[in-house]
This record gives structure tokens, C-alpha cells and sequence, in this order.
């Protein structure tokens, strides 16, 4: 194997992980805010108990979970070190994460008439 070819594969490697992290730091928000945007365009109907709301919101733990879970693994597969880059990674990540996460809860709370 050249020197380039191995190159090209370990930047692969690394998107690949980066693409992973960033997939299962952002699953649920994500996934709530497609629900909101279907439920808002009429595409889905929600049950008149509420069911539907509550079966969408119970994997909110595991979002809190998995979102710093995604952040390590962005981290692990860009190799980042030094305390800074680790700082600002984190920084950054949540910020996303949480801009992310409080736009998907607020639309979907929204339509369920629970905005808060």
C-alpha cells in the first residue's frame, strides 16, 4: 500500500467517525423536529389522548445520553487533543446540540399544545 492510498483511507476512517458521532449526537432532536414539520403540514395525526406525544417524547434521556456519547466519538475520530480543542469541541457541540434540541421540543410541544 502506497503512502497516499493509506492516507485517503485513514481520512476516511476519521470522516467516517466524525459522520457517526454526529449522527448519534443528533438522532432524536433531529427525528422530533422531521415528526413536528410532518405533524404541522398535516402529514401525521396525532392520537386525541396524547399517546403520541408521549411516545415521543420518552427517548428524551436517552438523547441526553447519547449526545455527549456522539460529541466523544466526533472527538475520538478527528483525533483531537490538547485541552483547548477538546474546550472548544465541547463548546461548540452543546451549543449545537442545544439549539437543535430546544427547536425540535419547542415545535413539537407547540403542536401538542404543551409548549413548555
Amino acid at each position: 500500500m502506497t503512502r497516499g492510498t493509506e492516507m485517503t483511507s485513514l481520512s476516511r476512517e476519521r470522516t467516517a467517525g466524525v459522520v457517526v458521532g454526529a449522527i448519534i449526537a443528533l438522532a432524536i432532536p433531529v427525528s422530533n423536529g422531521f415528526v413536528a414539520i410532518l405533524w404541522a403540514n398535516g402529514l401525521i395525526q396525532p392520537d386525541p389522548d396524547g399517546s403520541f406525544v408521549r411516545l415521543l417524547e420518552a427517548p428524551g434521556l436517552a438523547g441526553v445520553l447519547a449526545a455527549p456519547i456522539g460529541i466523544a466519538i466526533v472527538a475520538a475520530a478527528g483525533r483531537v487533543h490538547g485541552l483547548l480543542a477538546w474546550f472548544n469541541l465541547i463548546v461548540v457541540g452543546t451549543l449545537v446540540l442545544t439549539i437543535v434540541w430546544f427547536l425540535s421540543v419547542a415545535s413539537l410541544g407547540g403542536l401538542a399544545g404543551e409548549p413548555f
